[in-house]
């Protein structure tokens, strides 16, 4: 195992990028435990009383940074709400994963007038009109970057730095000598709060093992291609999980031992085990 290879560090990022990672930690609330994007999807949300409001359909994530500001959510006729597509600020919920839910502190009078999201129209997330809406819904409205350079409204272009973690699901990943080396089979977020992927699990051959790559160590390139300052010997060498030690990356030591070996550092790190954070 080659530890210490030199990878870009975190610092090589953009100001905005790295204020984001800092902010929020390399993965949320790192050693509190992790979940897969796709165990958060389908997630019910419950109200303070309990009561179900509906089921988390997908994360918005921004694939430079890592941060996941918000979450889709559907409400579907519960409550007499019939909302199919609302996106919640990921800072309105605290999560129950003793019941594996979320609960939403919001009243039915709010999600009636919180704003349809459309995964088609990614620009009304820089809308101010949208984003006030959320606002006076949710009482927050995240902060929303965009890439200079572009006017295009498609997910994944230069200028729109956001994609569904089911579409980042699959994503192809280039060496540092731009060759395939595998492909994104998991989005590992804080089991807690999943405002920030922390780990992408990189499928590279035919067994089951993934290698777990810290989000801080991929460079976007273009689309749902992202590349690894690393050759594709130094993947086949990497540390890798199996389908059921996702608990792992909780371990103090093994996470210490993935990020120096991607030549990365945790920003955040408390220890395992430890009880989610109060909003």
């Amino acid at each position: 195992m080659m530890i210490g290879y030199a990878f870009r560090d975190v610092g090589s990022r953009s100001h905005r990028d790295k204020e984001d990672i800092m902010a929020h930690g390399m993965s949320g609330h790192m050693g509190r435990g992790f979940v897969r994007a796709a165990d958060v999807r389908g997630a019910e949300v419950v109200n303070p009383n309990g009561e179900k409001l509906g089921k988390i359909s997908e994360l918005i994530v921004d694939y430079r940074s890592g941060v996941t500001p918000y979450a889709v959510v559907s409400f579907g006729g519960v409550l007499g709400i019939n909302r199919e597509s609302v996106a919640v600020p990921m800072e309105s919920f605290v999560g129950d994963a003793e019941e594996e839910r979320f609960v939403l502190g919001t009243t039915k009078a709010q999600l009636e007038h919180a704003p349809d999201f459309d995964p088609k129209k990614w620009d009304s997330l820089h809308d101010e009109s949208w984003r006030d809406k959320v606002k006076q819904a949710f009482g927050r409205s995240p902060s929303i970057h965009k890439d200079a350079g572009s006017k295009s409204g498609q997910a994944g272009s230069l200028g729109v730095r956001y994609m569904l973690s089911k579409d980042l699901e699959g994503a192809k990943i280039l060496d540092s000598h731009d060759e395939s080396v595998g492909s994104i089979k998991d989005l590992v977020t804080d089991r807690y709060t999943c405002d920030n992927v922390g780990f992408v699990l990189v499928k590279t051959g035919m067994g089951g093992d993934c290698v777990p790559v810290p989000w801080t160590a991929l460079e976007h390139t273009k689309g749902t291609e992202f590349r690894v300052s690393a050759p594709k010997s130094s993947m086949e060498d990497a540390p890798t999980l199996q389908k059921d030690e996702l608990d792992r990356l909780a371990e103090p030591g093994f996470c210490d031992t993935i990020c120096t070996y991607f030549g990365v550092r945790p920003t955040v790190a408390n220890a395992a085990g430890s009880s989610p954070a109060v909003r």
